[in-house]
């Protein structure tokens, strides 16, 4: 069994606002060579986890396009569900 006092990390969940405005619940991070997502919509009825092993260290037009095509692929997701 585990307690909470033994835990050594934790995920730090924030508010993001998306480009076309709407708000969403999520975690995102990146170490070199993976970086996720994982978002909730407002009513708390959608969520979205993306896993990739895309390395965003490098600062390159790849890394840009990386970025967009993960915010589109998350926003698909949304729109696919919540219609």
């Amino acid at each position: 069994s585990w307690r909470l006092e033994s835990l050594g990390y934790g995920i730090i969940w924030s508010w993001r606002r998306a480009r076309n405005g709407r708000r969403f619940i999520g975690h995102s991070g990146t170490i070199p060579g993976a970086s996720h997502s994982m978002l909730i919509n407002e009513q708390g009825t959608i969520g979205v986890i993306i896993l990739t092993m895309a390395d965003v260290y490098s600062d390159d037009r790849l890394t840009k396009v990386f970025g967009d095509t993960m915010a589109n692929i998350r926003m698909s997701f949304f729109e696919c569900f919540e219609s």
